[in-house]
């Protein structure tokens, strides 16, 4: 089975290019791990967390003064245990994103701005959610062709109608809620399960991963309106460099820019590009 866990992007308002006007971006990330690599995974979880002092069952998140994780330390009576996660922050969310490579993930991240032109907040999570899907669906037909194993989607959020519709929609129908057609068809065609399953971060490991790379990917896009920033280009290359030797690529053209990396509209630059000028 493979297995796919999806976090949001907190929006973030960053300067538009050579402007000094203000947009907005929203995105969802996320990654497909094969059902094989999970003992693997929590095995290598495990060890960075104990690394740190922690327990697998103490939560990580990409924002370590999350008021959600606070509460929940103290609930559990580990009120000291995030003292110790917040003073590594830098090092186990670095250490926590290798994990990705070392079960070979592959990571997919769906972005849109600006945010002012579709005010809907639900509207921008439904397109990124679809998008993301479309590409995930397009990766397991190419990767597995008819033989693809099972799919289950794992999304961090409260049950929301419009997940379900779209949900539904690329499972029967491979279209999204508008009618675009998935070039992969009918997730169910692809082995996918017809459950679309909603999980909290704080009692998941793979979430926790997940919220990782959606606040990697959200550094990477800050960074990329403002490449002058030295502190987020070193924050973007310690983290968001583990993100993007897992991005799927195209088959022929081995892209990341549209096949594991989408923005829309064009914002005006290349992903790849961008990789390489903060990896070199």
């Amino acid at each position: 089975m493979l297995l796919c866990f999806i976090d949001d992007v907190d929006k973030l308002s960053v300067a538009a290019i050579d402007s000094s006007t203000k947009i907005e971006v929203y995105a969802l990330a996320g990654y497909v791990l094969s059902s094989t690599d999970v003992t693997r995974a929590l095995a290598e979880v495990e060890s960075v967390k104990a690394t740190h002092g922690l327990l697998l069952s103490d939560p990580v998140k990409w924002n370590l003064k999350d008021t959600a994780l606070q509460k929940a330390y103290k609930k559990r009576d580990r009120e000291s245990k995030y003292v110790d996660a917040s003073s590594q922050s830098d090092a186990l969310r670095s250490e926590l994103l290798e994990v990705l490579g070392q079960v070979q993930a592959t990571v997919f991240v769906s972005a849109i701005w600006p945010f002012s032109e579709t005010p809907q907040r639900y509207g921008l999570l439904q397109w990124a959610f679809e998008n993301l899907l479309q590409r995930v669906g397009l990766h397991a037909k190419i990767q597995y062709g008819g033989q693809a194993p099972p799919l289950q989607v794992v999304v961090d959020r409260p049950d929301r109608d419009e997940l379900n519709a779209s949900y539904r929609a690329a499972y029967y129908e491979g279209r999204t809620s508008s009618g675009q057609a998935y070039l992969s068809g009918p997730l169910k065609d692809l082995g996918a399960t017809d459950t679309l399953c909603f999980a909290s971060t704080l009692d998941s490991n793979f979430l926790q991963l997940a919220d990782l790379v959606a606040g990697a990917s959200k550094t990477f896009l800050s960074w990329c309106h403002k490449r002058q920033d030295k502190r987020l280009a070193r924050l973007a290359r310690r983290t968001f460099t583990h993100v993007a030797n897992q991005l799927a690529r195209h088959a022929t053209s081995g892209q990341i820019d549209g096949t594991g990396f989408k923005i829309s509209p064009d914002p005006g630059f290349l992903v790849d590009a961008r990789i390489v000028e903060l990896t070199r």
